[in-house]
């Protein structure tokens, strides 16, 4: 089997020299990370390292957190893998910085005794009590513990899932927002297909995965625990509590397969799950120094860090200060449900109370703007907001100010309902953007931007839009023009925009041309939602121009990004991939595949799921039934739009189907089986022949076809043959075989039955004719002397 690497991941491999890990000492092993590695820390990001005690044991800890950081920070729990022998602060050190920066929080990394001078379970205690000690002390070193994120690469993934365990088990007095999980180890007893794949690597290797469980795990029982091999031991009941999660596999890997299969055990038990694999890259991307400053590492952690962008239940509050202020703040919410205009009063009153500009003033003014904008004193609200924004200059730290703004623009993006409010929105948008661009702050002025480009979408001003479009673009490029692929993502959610636009706009010229650009963006993660955006337009752009392959696999691919965000669009999507399917005639069934198929029975899908079903098997009557009784299926205007399309093909079927049979017959007679008009039938049989599918001629007069054709005349002559046959079987088989006799009566019978067909065959109303259309039914009809109908 042929391994496809990247180009950079492929260098590296062929790189590497010398004798494998395995073969060496562990110290030579850990020496030979260490020396790849060769961190450097960053100014940017400073360290406090921190002495924990656990069990009588001291565990090293180093607090990873931005150097211009004030204030309390929310936190990130990380567990670093290298086969639990290798591994440090230095190693991991490069990753570590980039969730710091990305996230703006404070990474916790446990430094537990390696294997094998510590062994199964001595490092999951350790780390583990370490994690119970930030929990609890949180305040200590300025980290918000209430809600937490667990994060881990490897063997590192694997502790963090233990951890998530013991958190469950032992109820540790926080929340675990988020897990993510980096090729993680979930199975140390037995082996998946892909370690036979990736028997010799590339660069992990199976005999190196053995070394290290061998370290670690030497009593192959303790290896079938919950804690070593969560995939197989693990409890429903406990796993089923998991956070949210989100599991990063690589291209070419041994442990591919227990990644996958852990992922869909927590999806089975109704745990938020996704399951990424990235092509082209080897176990170890995200972390190896001459690889992971390349596309798909860069991607990958840029993506896991928005994972982290979880929101704490209890705003964050303030410790300390004035106790008057304190007191006037928490009457101000104690007013907001019943007596808002009051409470309006009471938080803007707290600002004015600080000798100084502070956190209890921010918080005021924050809870003021809420509720004026809830109460439509937009005027007020934004004169609010500008003051606001003065203490984000100065007052809160960068990473609290972000937070604060965002979940603000967010709840205002919620509440806005009318002509007025999305003004005033777009108000705050601007003001948000000046106030960025001024501090530099390059990642919130994008987002900013881009939900102001969404509000231009939203009132359909798309000249307001397409500006702000090249606006956005315009940033994500470097300084010579190029794309930067650090901002690739934010680049793509522009491009969705642009081709909603142009849908929307009918420009199917335009929007062909975004759409092709879209693809091309390979440098970005985004949200799948945004590439469900893309993929929907994109199948609707390939309906409009009756290109039912591409539309399909777009809906597809739509339907998918839907559903791993979880968005309600999935049920819509779905409906057209259904849609499409009939428009391409296919008789495979789209709630086969493993993606759909739990939608089949989907009361939201049951018309559509029907509909199918009656469209192959060529059951027009049921077909128009079901339209009828589901009027509602018409109220989205594109499959009322495209299902006419797909109603003309049913009746073209049924009509085809019927006049099989026949040489001669009457509109009326076909409109009135069919239950169809007879002006539709008249279009029908045109199409029909112009199109050369049907040889015939149409009395428009008295409105009767009639077929013609050499196929006609050549099965004319195989009745014949075949009604000779009947007589012969009569007088020989049937009379004078030995294996079945028929008396008088059945051979009087049978004689009768051939001479009817001759005397069809010899009429002037001739019913049967060659038919040779696929799926049709053959036969014949009619009587001597007489019209068909």
């Amino acid at each position: 089997m042929s391994i496809y690497l990247d180009p950079q991941n492929k260098a590296f491999v062929e790189a590497l020299k010398g004798p494998p890990l395995y073969e060496k000492s562990y110290q030579e092993a850990r020496q030979v990370l260490e020396d790849l590695q060769s961190f450097k820390a960053s100014p940017d990001v400073k360290q406090e390292a921190v002495e924990v005690e656990v069990n009588g044991e001291s565990v090293k800890t180093i607090i990873f957190r931005p150097a211009d950081a004030q204030g309390v920070l929310k936190t990130i729990f990380y567990t670093h893998g290298g086969g639990w022998i290798l591994g440090s602060p230095t190693v991991h050190g490069s990753l570590v910085e980039d969730f710091v920066r990305q996230t703006g929080a404070a990474v916790v990394f446990p430094y537990y005794t390696p294997a094998p001078e510590a062994q199964f379970p001595v490092q999951f205690e350790q780390s583990y009590g370490v994690l119970h000690h930030f929990v609890t002390n949180g305040s200590h070193y300025q980290l918000e513990t209430s809600k937490i994120g667990l994060a881990g690469d490897s063997v590192g993934g694997n502790l963090a899932i233990a951890l998530t365990q013991l958190a469950i088990s032992r109820n540790l007095p926080t929340k675990i927002g988020q897990l993510v999980l980096l090729y993680p180890v979930t199975d140390t007893n037995s082996k998946s297909e892909t370690y036979k794949t990736f028997q010799d690597g590339p660069y992990l290797a199976e005999k190196t995965m053995d070394w290290m469980i061998n370290a670690f795990l030497p009593n192959e029982s303790d290896r079938r625990s919950a804690l070593a091999s969560p995939l197989g031991f693990a409890q429903d009941d406990v796993l089923a509590k998991f956070p949210p999660t989100t599991i990063f596999l690589s291209g070419a890997d041994p442990l591919i397969g227990e990644g996958e299969a852990f992922g869909r055990r927590l999806q089975q038990l109704g745990v938020d799950t996704a399951i990424l694999r990235a092509e082209g890259v080897i176990h170890d991307y995200v972390l190896l120094e001459p690889i992971r400053n390349s596309a798909t590492p860069r991607a990958v952690t840029e993506l896991a860090a928005l994972k982290y962008d979880f929101e704490y239940e209890d705003d964050d509050e303030p410790e300390g200060g004035d106790v008057d202020i304190e007191n006037k703040y928490y009457n101000a919410k104690q007013l907001k449900a019943d007596n808002p205009e009051e409470a309006i009063d009471e938080f803007l009153g707290v600002p004015a109370l600080e000798e100084e500009k502070g956190d209890w003033g921010f918080k005021g003014l924050k809870q003021a703007i809420k509720l004026e904008f809830a109460l439509g004193r937009y005027d007020d609200a934004i004169k609010h907001y500008v003051e606001l924004l003065t203490y984000v200059k100065s007052v809160v730290t960068r990473n609290y100010s972000e937070k604060s703004i965002n979940n603000m623009l967010d709840y205002i993006e919620k509440t806005a309902s009318d002509k007025t409010a999305f003004k005033c929105m777009e108000e705050f948008y601007s003001l948000t953007l000046d106030t960025f661009r001024q501090n530099n702050n390059e990642r919130l002025a994008l987002k900013t931007n881009l939900k102001l480009a969404k509000l231009f979408l939203d009132k359909k001003d798309y000249s307001q839009l397409a500006a702000k479009v090249r606006e956005i673009h315009q940033a994500c490029q470097k300084g010579d023009g190029t794309d930067d692929p650090a901002k690739g993502t934010y680049s793509l959610e522009a491009y969705a925009l642009e081709i909603q636009m142009y849908a929307e706009m009918k420009n199917n010229k335009r929007l062909k041309a975004i759409y092709q650009k879209a693809l091309t963006v390979r440098s970005a993660v985004p949200h799948p939602k945004v590439q469900g955006i893309i993929r929907e337009c994109g199948g609707k752009m390939h309906m409009s121009e009756e290109n039912w392959k591409d539309a399909q696999s777009d809906f597809f691919e739509s339907f998918k990004n839907y559903d791993e965000a979880g968005s309600m669009q999935r049920i819509q999507v779905l409906k057209y991939l259904v849609l499409t399917t009939m428009l391409m005639g296919s008789t495979i069934n789209p709630f086969d595949s493993q993606e759909t198929k739990p939608y089949r029975n989907d009361p939201r899908i049951s018309a559509m799921t029907d509909l199918v079903g009656a469209y192959q098997s060529n059951d027009i009557h049921r077909y128009s039934s079901i339209l009828n009784d589901n009027k509602d299926l018409l109220a989205d205007p594109f499959i009322a739009e495209n299902i006419d399309e797909v109603s003309r093909n049913m009746s073209t079927q049924a009509v085809s189907k019927l006049i099989a049979p026949y040489t001669r017959f009457t509109l009326r007679f076909v409109a009135k089986q069919i239950k169809i008009p007879v002006s539709e039938v008249q279009d029908i049989l045109g199409v029909l022949i112009v199109e050369k599918r049907l040889k015939a001629k149409i009395n428009q007069e008295n409105g009767t076809v009639i077929v013609e054709g050499a196929d006609s005349i050549d099965h004319v002559q195989r009745l014949r043959d075949w009604t000779s046959a009947m007589e012969g079987l009569s007088a020989t088989v049937l009379n004078d075989g030995d294996a079945y006799r028929v008396d008088d009566s059945q051979s009087q019978s049978l004689g009768v039955m051939a001479g009817s067909f001759a005397g069809v065959l010899d009429g002037d109303a001739y019913g049967g004719r060659a038919h040779g259309r696929k799926g049709g039914r053959r036969g014949s009809r009619g009587t001597k002397g007489q019209p068909i109908f």
